[in-house]
């Protein structure tokens, strides 16, 4: 479970930074790396979404992670990383600080 949370604080860091305008500076190796992140969230929401008490107790550790970090309160569960790709590509898309890039991130 720890690894889990570590992996899902540094999800939180990426969504943070794709939100901001220090996006700017990623080359497009990072957009690489951040949409690997969220296809590893969502491969962990295929592997544990009919596991109930494993389900239920990462719900519960990542809206702390979330609330601890003031990122996405009331949005980042475990639900969330079913949809993590796209949300992070529609963060993306509407950043400005990448108007130039953002029709070219890709779903």
């Amino acid at each position: 479970m720890e690894q889990l949370l570590k992996s899902a604080d540094t999800f939180l860091r990426i969504l943070e930074t794709a939100h901001s305008s220090r996006i700017a500076s990623w080359e497009p190796s990072n957009m690489t790396r951040a949409l690997s992140w969220a296809d590893h969230h969502q491969k962990l929401y295929n592997s544990y979404t009919t596991k109930t008490r494993i389900r239920s107790a990462l719900d519960v550790e990542l809206r702390k992670l979330a609330y601890r970090n003031c990122i996405l309160i009331n949005v980042f569960n475990f639900n969330f990383l079913k949809e993590c790709r796209d949300f992070l590509i529609g963060m993306l898309r509407n950043n400005s600080a990448l108007k130039t890039r953002a029709s070219s991130i890709s779903t």
